[in-house]
């Protein structure tokens, strides 16, 4: 799956922060997955700032990460509660839009 660095930013804000033990070896195997290295911190200028995480969008590519069915399934899983919750918010949505 095509992933721009704000997916990867996000995306761990739509994972579940309790649940099975199953579940959350689930969440611990994507957010390793869409973690930045430090080599891609350094290439994207990642920076945190009080508005939140900012980068240099003059280099930016998506890059491609592999997930399990059951991760995706997770994935769907925290967006569905999220939106239950009514707690999604714009920024998160060109990501979510990417798991339907």
């Amino acid at each position: 799956m095509k992933l721009s660095i704000k997916d990867r930013l996000i995306i761990p804000m739509l994972l579940p922060q309790t649940g099975g033990l199953i579940e959350m070896q689930l969440v611990l195997s994507i957010k390793d997955k869409v973690n930045f290295s430090a080599a891609e911190i350094s290439k994207y200028q990642l920076k945190d700032t009080e508005f939140g995480v900012k980068w240099n969008t003059d280099n930016e590519k998506e890059c491609d990460i592999e997930l399990t069915q059951e991760q995706l399934q997770v994935i769907r899983n925290g967006i569905k509660k999220l939106d239950e919750e009514k707690r999604i918010t714009a920024d998160m949505v060109s990501t979510i839009l990417k798991f339907q």
